[in-house]
């Protein structure tokens, strides 16, 4: 894993469920390393959907790293998460326009040491819905 999160895309877990992001066709080619996912309190039973959608046809950036960080009330518990790809996960967003890639991400446990978070359990699911 990346051990900076400047190439991931932060999720804020605490206000919504549903987060759209555009890619325009300009991006550079650096890869999408993944979704670094921000909660204020316990995330236990949180969700995020999380759509990328293409905005023109291009090539870059190619490659989602499938990595994700978690940050629960400033702790970083990344190098304790337990992650389970669900059927459906690929590592090369769709390349034309309108193409939509969509991440489904559930916190399913966080464990705790005392009040400290220590460890979590997320499930992944990546569906790709191509435009005809």
């Amino acid at each position: 894993m990346d051990s900076s999160d400047t190439s991931f895309i932060k999720i804020d877990l605490s206000n919504l469920n549903t987060f759209k992001f555009d890619i325009p066709s300009t991006i550079g080619s650096a890869a999408i390393s993944g979704f670094k996912l921000i909660s204020t309190d316990n995330p236990s039973g949180k969700y995020a959907n999380i759509v990328l959608k293409r905005n023109g046809s291009h090539t870059n950036p190619s490659i989602f790293g499938s990595d994700f960080m978690l940050n629960i009330g400033g702790t970083d518990i990344s190098g304790n998460l337990d992650i389970n790809y669900a059927t459906g996960i690929t590592y090369e967003l769709g390349q034309s326009n309108a193409d939509v890639d969509v991440f489904y991400v559930s916190i399913i446990h966080v464990d705790y040491s005392g009040s400290t978070p220590s460890g979590a359990e997320i499930l992944v699911n990546h569906q790709r819905y191509y435009t005809t």
